[in-house]
């Protein structure tokens, strides 16, 4: 699940990025290219970033609500 939640948030991402620079000008969105890159293209690689890992945490919880907790292996025999 990582993978697709990888390409879902960074979609968001490049569609935040699109419509910021559309309503404020790329500068704010993107910064003065090699030289500055902008704060708000900083906080949405933040954001995608805690977007995907909350996303593994909640196919994390929805799998153990569905399957069951995984129970720990034991390699020792008794």
């Amino acid at each position: 699940m990582s993978i697709p939640l990888a390409i879902v948030a960074n979609m968001i991402r490049i569609l935040a990025l699109i419509g910021a620079t559309m309503l404020f000008g790329q500068e704010f969105a993107l910064g003065k290219g090699e030289e500055y890159t902008s704060n708000f293209h900083l906080i949405t690689g933040v954001a995608v970033f805690i977007l995907a890992i909350a996303g593994l945490m909640g196919v994390e919880t929805l799998l153990n609500r569905v399957l069951g907790p995984e129970k720990p292996r034991s390699y020792w025999k008794d």
